[in-house]
């Protein structure tokens, strides 16, 4: 069932479903990068072999970048282990910026099932192009 449908509340209900959790090396990067992004203030690229998880790991940056920015704006301070950065940006914080995720056509319906599974419904725009 398709997280972003309508059908996927009422499967929710039916304890059908298995919950998803990142492995360690997959925080590892996701983490990593954003430190690049905060302390750094440069563009990040994974290349990492086939099978590690590369999907789930830029997913998770982009929902991290959103959640760090919503939060040094509540807070003053990047969450956690962050706290001691700043962006070298004027207010020192994350831009307010679109991403882009580039792949072959023939993977683009695999990317989007994967937002969906993995991004929850109405936190993101997804705009699909071809």
């Amino acid at each position: 069932v398709d997280p972003w449908t309508k059908d996927w509340e009422a499967f929710c209900k039916t304890g059908k479903g298995h919950p998803i959790a990142p492995r360690w090396h997959q925080w590892v990067g996701a983490l990593g990068m954003m430190l690049r992004v905060i302390r750094d203030g440069v563009p990040v690229l994974l290349l990492d072999d086939d099978g590690i998880g590369k999907t789930m790991q830029v997913l998770m940056v982009i929902a991290l970048y959103q959640l760090f920015r919503r939060h040094r704006e509540k807070h003053g301070r990047f969450p956690g282990a962050f706290a001691k950065y700043k962006c070298k940006t004027p207010d020192g914080n994350l831009p307010d910026r679109p991403h882009m995720i580039v792949v072959p056509t023939c993977l683009k319906e695999q990317w989007e099932g994967e937002i969906h599974r993995f991004l929850r419904w109405g936190a993101f725009d997804l705009i699909p192009y071809q």
